[in-house]
């Protein structure tokens, strides 16, 4: 048996040394100053690169907002969506204080709310005297390349070679929903399992920020690439041994947990179920987990002691639940064929290698879904961040499994793979268009975003940034709403969680009633009087304007008019009255 033995040592070159009385060793002296290959160099851009390339895909509707803009329309930089426009108002309160109230609450609230993951984007804005929007967007890329380079090593991890840790990259981008294949919601028949958006609805629901990422929720990305990088480094541990990689795993889950409170839920289970059938005891086995526990603990304190501290952030988070309620069936549908086939092998026993990083694959996707289903799990979309990478490495080695090597380097076999993946590839294609479609669009059609809004709305915040105070109280439409909150105010009914719209149903129908001029001018008034809205922001041409005529006009635009109230207050936090509004 002929054995190697590597030494380094700081010399400009790399010598080898044979012992002629030992054939049977090398001894190779590697130079701390060795010039990279230029294929290593590679290796080591190519992440960065296709993180790059991959939020510029993302972003097209952005992309084509910023170059053909409409006349009236400029450019918002980021798209128009209720998340972003969250984002861009907690960077805006962030300037004044780390401590943020509820400006989606249509009353006052104590400060209470931290976003630590904001805050380096803030700092961002503030030396650089940059738009929100355009820190945003920086900090967006920097999540992409993030993940794209924890991906690198978690292939670098589990993979047995490049020709793996490419399949599992295009494994993984074909999880997509079922719905959205050609010609399936055709053959369907509408049935329950498709939807009538083919498919779009579910791609961007379930989206990892990275490969599905049209929804642009930046956190999405961190918390996947937190997720990504803390299995891998869970495999690094079980197959070394070395403490390093546990100290390593521990920081992560401490960091995931502070930016994004969610994924961090799935990486202790997955954790939990492997550190506790390590071969060594279960005293050192619990001490192990603990460090892990410990770790995600301290990243979720700040939150968990806002929660207990805060009235409406209790209330808030108690709403952040399981809103959206999917079917096992559904929610196999929804994340595609490969996930499919990854359930149907593993009851098969695939796959059946024993070794530590099959477990790991197996306990993470495992551990995702059973998760996912949990009572009470806080948004248990994101637990699962990440998953169509697990996905695509576990499919990767059960094929490895069941097929010979032969079957797929014979031509029919190869080009039948070629037309399936294609066929599944093709929602990214489709999607992305339509995204770039509706980037410069003026209207907002759901589920795709534009990326642009009226130079009046723009008019229209302007003023406000300048007559308005934090604990003033808008009413603005449904669609302005969401980007009156930028300023940063108190916008009513703009965001479907901070706003409470699940327990507070009544107050997106009472408002449209109000700007289509359906109340009656004592529902009017009443409903003015029981919120304390000091500013109207009212488009053109709305009966809303009868009800208005205790207001006086302040600003008007060509299709927005700002009306006020000069004597109007916000309620305090639980008001009887509009509790009772809200929901009946």
């Amino acid at each position: 048996m002929h054995r190697t033995f590597v030494l380094t040592t700081k010399v400009t070159q790399t010598t080898k040394l044979r012992i002629a009385a030992e054939p049977y060793f090398t001894i190779e002296v590697r130079s701390h100053r060795t010039r990279l290959p230029s294929g290593i160099l590679v290796s080591r851009l190519l992440p960065g690169v296709l993180g790059s390339v991959l939020c510029l895909l993302n972003n097209l509707d952005v992309i084509h907002g910023m170059f053909a803009a409409p006349p009236g329309y400029h450019p918002l930089l980021v798209q128009r969506s209720p998340d972003i426009a969250q984002y861009l108002t907690w960077l805006r309160g962030l300037e004044n204080s780390w401590l943020l109230p509820n400006y989606h609450a249509p009353w006052t609230t104590p400060k209470g709310l931290v976003v630590p993951g904001l805050v380096p984007v803030s700092i961002l804005e503030k030396s650089l005297s940059i738009s929100p929007a355009v820190a945003l967007q920086v900090f967006s890329l920097v999540g992409y390349v993030c993940t794209a380079y924890a991906l690198a090593f978690a292939y670098r991890t589990f993979c047995r070679s490049r020709a793996q840790a490419l399949w599992s990259f295009v494994i993984a981008l074909a999880c997509v929903p079922v719905a959205s294949l050609p010609g399936l919601l055709r053959i369907s028949g509408g049935h329950g399992l498709f939807s009538d958006s083919a498919g779009a609805v579910e791609f961007i629901y379930t989206s990892d920020g990275f490969l599905h990422g049209l929804g642009a929720w930046v956190f999405t990305t961190y918390g996947t690439c937190a997720q990504v990088l803390s299995v891998a480094l869970l495999a690094r541990y079980c197959n070394s041994h070395e403490r390093r990689w546990l100290m390593w795993l521990a920081i992560a889950c401490c960091i995931s947990a502070l930016v994004h409170p969610f994924e961090v839920f799935v990486t202790v289970t997955v954790a939990s179920v492997v550190l506790l059938q390590q071969d060594e005891s279960l005293i050192a086995n619990l001490a192990n987990l603990g460090k892990i526990l410990l770790g995600g603990a301290i990243g979720l304190l700040p939150h968990i002691i806002g929660s207990l501290r805060v009235p409406w952030l209790h209330e808030v988070e108690s709403a952040n639940r399981h809103f959206v309620f999917v079917t096992p069936a559904q929610l196999l549908a929804w994340l595609g064929v490969p996930s499919i086939l990854v359930v149907l092998l593993l009851l098969l026993g695939y796959p059946r290698r024993r070794e530590p990083n099959v477990l790991i694959l197996k306990t993470w996707f495992i551990s995702t879904i059973v998760v996912f289903y949990l009572p009470g799990i806080p948004f248990a979309m994101h637990m699962l961040d990440g998953l169509f990478l697990a996905v695509g490495m576990l499919l990767a080695v059960q094929c490895e499994e069941l097929f010979p090597r032969r079957f797929f380097s014979s031509k029919p076999a190869l080009l039948l793979a070629m037309l399936v993946l294609a066929w599944m590839l093709y929602p990214h294609v489709a999607f992305r268009l339509r995204a770039w479609n509706d980037g410069n669009r003026p209207a907002n059609d759901f589920p795709f975003s534009t990326a642009v809004g009226s130079d009046d709305e723009f008019a229209a915040v302007q003023w406000l940034r300048q007559h308005a105070s934090p604990n003033d109280l808008v009413l603005a439409t449904e669609d302005a709403a969401p980007w009156i909150a930028t300023v940063p105010v108190h916008s009513f009914a703009s965001h479907y969680v901070f706003s409470l719209q699940m327990e507070r149903p009544r107050d997106a129908a009472v408002r449209r009633a109000f700007f289509d001029g359906e109340l009656t001018s004592t529902q009017a008034h009443d409903f003015e009087d029981t919120f304390g809205f000091r500013f109207f922001v009212v488009p053109g041409g709305s009966r809303a304007t009868s009800y208005l005529g205790r207001a006086i006009m302040r600003a008007h635009f060509s299709s927005i008019s700002i009306y006020e109230i000069p004597e109007a207050r916000m309620k305090p936090y639980g008001d009887a009255k509009i509790v009772q509004m809200g929901s009946l």
